[in-house]
């Protein structure tokens, strides 16, 4: 399936965050063959795991990036 969503999400990650942390949405892309989704979000550090922690800075830039993604399919 070719995804309309997903290349404006790299854009938008790229031009928001400077770097790719990897969109991967597999396990629900397992489920729903042919759904065009994106995963994107803060930087985790040790996730589920004891002494999980977030880059508060990086939460901040999550909502610029959720707007241009939105406004790229408005």
């Amino acid at each position: 399936m070719v995804s309309e969503l997903q290349p404006s999400a790299v854009w938008a990650h790229f031009a928001t965050l400077g770097a790719d942390n990897g969109l991967k949405c597999g396990i629900i892309a397992a489920k729903y063959p042919g759904m065009d989704i994106v995963s994107f979000g803060p930087t985790i550090r040790g996730p589920h795991a004891p002494g999980e922690s977030v880059d508060v800075a990086s939460v901040a830039r999550t909502g610029p990036l959720l707007i241009a993604v939105v406004a790229a399919h408005a």
